[in-house]
């Protein structure tokens, strides 16, 4: 036999023994639970601590990042998502005993984007509307420090990114 059969079959049997049931382990006992050392506490505690503290603030400001709209007597729509830009219109609802409440400020903003009035990136089209049917980008509301409702192009997020809140109600 040469040497490779015979490291083989030296192998087999080292396996076969350490494998018997005879070499088995005893099975594993606890008699108490584990203890951390008392300085490996006071960090957990302290982790746990802080951890409540993000989750607490992450729920806060899912609070402020939705505010409602309080002065519906006007709104705006802009044509970038800019809100240090003058490339918006400000838009009130008229009636007859006076001016009435912007209930949907999306919905007029889209309007005025589908009647080709407002043109994305440009603003109020001078020399009067496009003739024809308009995309409408997609619009967002946000709520303005005033409490006015402001519709910016752009989807969910850009009143985050412009550092204003959703708009509600």
């Amino acid at each position: 036999m040469n040497s490779t059969q015979e490291r083989l079959r030296a192998a087999a049997r080292d396996a076969a023994t350490m494998f018997s049931p005879d070499n088995a382990l005893p099975p594993l006992q606890l008699t108490q639970p584990a203890r951390l050392p008392r300085r490996h506490r006071r960090p957990l505690i302290v982790v746990g601590i802080a951890a409540l503290a993000l989750t607490t603030g992450a729920a806060g400001y899912a609070v402020a990042a939705r505010q409602p709209v309080t002065d519906r007597s006007q709104a705006r729509c802009y044509a970038v998502a800019d809100v240090n830009s003058d490339r918006y219109t400000t838009f009130a609802h008229a009636t007859p005993q006076g001016s009435g409440e912007i209930a949907d400020a999306v919905s007029v903003c889209a309007a005025l984007y589908q009647q080709g009035i407002m043109k994305l990136g440009e603003g109020i089209v001078r020399g009067g509307p496009v003739v024809g049917h308009q995309n409408v980008p997609p619009l967002v509301a946000c709520t303005l420090t005033n409490g006015t409702a402001a519709v910016f192009p752009g989807r969910p997020g850009t009143c985050a990114a412009l550092g204003l809140p959703d708009a509600t109600g």
